[in-house]
C-alpha cells in the first residue's frame, strides 16, 4: 500500500488529505485543515504543517502559489508533439515578462489534429519555484509535483465532450479551470473573498465583518 498527501497551501492555510492506494483503489484516510496563527512566520507554519502529517509518506503532491506562476493558451500550425516541445520556448518568450531561460515551461495538449495542436502551457520563474521547493524541503515536506491551484479543479468534474467551468473563489485568491474530456483552460487571479467583502462595505457603507457575515450568511445587505 502507498500512502499520498495531497496538499493545498493558499494563504495562511493548507488543506491536506491522506490517501491510501493500492492497484485497485485509493481511499481518503483522513482531512485536516492547517491554519497559520496570527503572526507566525512562513517555515514555522510549513514546520507545524510537517508535523501534521505521518512519519513515512510515499509521496506528496502539492497545490500552492508559486511567485510569477501564469499559464497561457497557445495554438500551433502543426501536429507534430516534438514540434511542439521544440518551438514553444521561442514563442511564449514574447509572451512573458522574463527571459525564457529563468523560467520553468510544462505544458498539455488541449487538442490535436494532423495539421494543428493547440495546448496549454505554465510558467514558473526558476528563481520563485526553488525558493519555494526549498521552503517546504527546509520543513522537511519533499513533493514529487507542483501542480497548478486551478489545474487541480478540473478533478472535480467527470470527463465530458460538454464543456465545463469550475470556479474556486478562495480569501485571496481564484481559480478557474474549464474542462471537457481533458482540461483545456486553466487561470488564477489574486483577488477573492476578502476584496469582495472590501467591495461590499465601501458599496453599501458597512463594515467588512458586516458586509462578509451577508455574503456567507443571507447574500443581503442592508444599508445603515
Amino acid at each position: 500500500m502507498t500512502q499520498l498527501a495531497a496538499i493545498d497551501l493558499s494563504g495562511n492555510s493548507a488543506r491536506v488529505a491522506l490517501i491510501d492506494s493500492t492497484l485497485r483503489r485509493a481511499q481518503i484516510v483522513s482531512l485536516e485543515h492547517v491554519v497559520a496563527a496570527e503572526g507566525e512566520a512562513s517555515h514555522d507554519f510549513l514546520a507545524r504543517l510537517r508535523q501534521a502529517l505521518p512519519d513515512r509518506l510515499d509521496q506528496v503532491t502539492i497545490s500552492g502559489d508559486v511567485g510569477g506562476l501564469s499559464t497561457r493558451s497557445m495554438r500551433f500550425p502543426f501536429g507534430d508533439l516534438r514540434k511542439v516541445d521544440q518551438t514553444l520556448p521561442f514563442e511564449i518568450e514574447h509572451l512573458i515578462p522574463f527571459d525564457v531561460d529563468d523560467v520553468v515551461l510544462s505544458w498539455h495538449v488541449v487538442a490535436r489534429s494532423k495539421s494543428e495542436t493547440s495546448v496549454l502551457t505554465a510558467i514558473a520563474p526558476k528563481r520563485a519555484l526553488g525558493e519555494f521547493l526549498a521552503s517546504l524541503t527546509a520543513a522537511g515536506i519533499e513533493p514529487r509535483a507542483i501542480v497548478h491551484p486551478a489545474a487541480t479543479l478540473a478533478e472535480l468534474v467527470p470527463k465530458s465532450k460538454i464543456p465545463c467551468a469550475v470556479l474556486s473563489i478562495g480569501a485571496c485568491e481564484t481559480h478557474l479551470a474549464v474542462t471537457t474530456d481533458r482540461l483545456c483552460f486553466a487561470r488564477s487571479v489574486r483577488m477573492g473573498g476578502d476584496d469582495i467583502d472590501h467591495a461590499l462595505a465601501k458599496k453599501f457603507g458597512v463594515a467588512t465583518d458586516q458586509a462578509k457575515l451577508a455574503k456567507e450568511s443571507g447574500a443581503q445587505i442592508h444599508a445603515g
